[in-house]
């Protein structure tokens, strides 16, 4: 069974002994959250509009902008790929929180 964000905190608090008095209060952590999400959804955007500059690059006539844009056309994709999976992971976190 897969383990969730609670879970994976759980661990940690068991871990290293995270107490009450030293957490934040349940509010706290959602809004922190929260406001994650909201500048994770930013960087996606930034990495979009690259990706989409970056494939009108791979299709220069000039060879060098055309290898440059490849190039970053790959690198926009991957961080693309790991910023959504991120953010479905944010989701399952937002919403055991708010149990």
């Amino acid at each position: 069974m897969a383990k969730t964000p609670a879970s994976i905190y759980d661990e940690l608090v068991t871990e290293f002994g995270i107490t009450p008095e030293i957490e934040l209060d349940a509010e706290f952590k959602k809004t922190f959250v929260k406001s994650q999400v909201d500048e994770i959804k930013k960087v996606l955007w930034r990495e979009c509009v690259d990706y989409i500059i970056s494939s009108m690059m791979a299709e220069d006539k000039d060879e060098v902008v055309a290898t440059a844009g490849a190039s970053k056309k790959a690198e926009k994709k991957n961080n693309i790929k790991q910023f959504v999976k991120a953010l479905s992971s944010y989701e399952l976190l937002v919403a055991d929180l708010e149990k």
